[in-house]
């Protein structure tokens, strides 16, 4: 019998991990839900940071996420996608600060580039 034709016998110490469909249509572990709930509590916590009257610089983005400041950059043009207005300006010190307007109309969100199709 060739290997992969094999049973594997699950051993007593291996959890069984629950499970939920993905949009693929295969199933997410436990560790995939957790990796997707961290996601999201870090991107709320990105848009309460940008959201504050000062804004943010990417300094403190990287600091309080503790992403590399490409990661940083990447999520505040993602939500800029996904219909948020995002500000950029210059501190005293002339450092990027990144400001939450709001969602709007005027959000990029589904528009592609001129000259892009």
């Amino acid at each position: 019998m060739s290997k992969s034709k094999r049973k594997t016998k699950k051993s007593a110490s291996t959890p069984s991990r629950a499970s939920e469909t993905l949009a693929s249509g295969t199933k997410a572990t436990d560790g995939q839900k957790h990796d997707k709930a961290i996601k999201k509590n870090k991107c709320a916590l990105l848009i309460e940071l940008l959201s504050k009257k000062d804004g943010a610089t990417i300094d403190t983005i990287v600091k309080s996420l503790k992403w590399q400041p490409h990661s940083g950059r990447a999520a505040i043009s993602n939500l800029r996608k996904t219909g948020y207005r995002v500000e950029t300006g210059a501190d005293k010190d002339g450092k990027t600060v990144y400001r939450i307007l709001g969602v709007g109309k005027n959000a990029t969100a589904g528009k592609s580039k001129p000259g892009r199709s």
